[in-house]
């Protein structure tokens, strides 16, 4: 959507239906995924990115390694961001998920 918050609360809400419909999974994971390449002012792109962190958070451990390798590496661009929250929510995330950095 153009409307940042709209895209914020789809991104939201597909994490959710990733985490209870397996078929949508690799689809919702891709989405999510494309919204580096779309143009937004740099405010509501690093919220995006925020929600998409929190998104993958509810369905991360019932991926398949390829898929957490690619999410790994998107978490891992933000840690950074220079939104704070969305960088919290990356180290966050890694702490609880990145086991090769245990």
């Amino acid at each position: 959507s153009d409307v940042m918050i709209t895209a914020a609360h789809v991104i939201d809400n597909a994490g959710l239906i990733a985490k209870y419909n397996p078929p949508y999974r690799t689809h919702i994971i891709t989405k999510i995924l494309s919204i580096k390449h779309i143009e937004r002012n740099e405010e509501c792109q690093n919220i995006l990115f925020g929600k998409a962190i929190r998104a993958f958070s509810r369905f991360y451990k019932k991926l398949e390694s390829e898929y957490q390798i690619k999410i790994i590496k998107f978490v891992k661009e933000n840690l950074n961001n220079p939104r704070k929250g969305t960088a919290k929510k990356a180290k966050k995330f890694l702490k609880r998920f990145d086991t090769k950095n245990e």
